[in-house]
């Protein structure tokens, strides 16, 4: 028993376990964020601020769901078949309550109390807008060396010729 208990392997493993090293939380956080700013999809830098801002505002309203019961009070549960068992063995895991998205009627209040006092002509609402977008980061690109793309084609083509 005492071999097992300061067994090298045991000691890394328990220090593992720790939640400072458990990275689940972080993954569904970035999975929420490729729902709301998926990578294949090219947004400025207004628009993927605001779709990672309702992404955060989605992950920390529904990170804490409680577990589903049935009507008669049982917990629910879901069967899953890990991708590492090749559909030989199947295990269950707790379905969770449904997402909220209470942030969203929050969200279309400000909005319409922002508009009402701070903005109320289309002027204004404009001018409020030219405020924000001064803030918006220079591309990085932009303190790349340029270079001619006549060149770059001809460097291209040359490459492939030799061969």
């Amino acid at each position: 028993m005492k071999e097992i208990i300061l067994s090298p392997f045991l000691v890394k493993d328990i220090a593992k376990l720790s939640p400072t090293h458990q990275t689940y939380s972080l993954e569904v956080f970035h999975s929420v964020v490729n729902h709301y700013a998926p990578k294949s999809t090219h947004f400025y830098y207004p628009a993927m601020y605001a779709r990672l801002s309702v992404a955060a505002l989605h992950f920390n309203e529904n990170s804490g769901r409680q577990q589903a019961t049935s009507k008669s009070g049982e917990l629910q549960y879901g069967i899953s078949y890990p991708k590492a068992k090749k559909g030989l063995e199947a295990v269950v895991k707790p379905k969770k309550t449904p997402p909220t998205f209470n942030y969203v009627t929050i969200i279309k209040q400000a909005v319409h109390e922002r508009r009402s006092s701070e903005c109320p002509s289309y002027r204004s609402a404009a001018l409020d807008i030219s405020v924000l977008n001064e803030d918006v980061p220079v591309p990085l690109t932009q303190n790349f060396e340029h270079f001619e793309k006549a060149a770059l084609i001809r460097r291209h083509s040359s490459r492939y010729a030799r061969r």
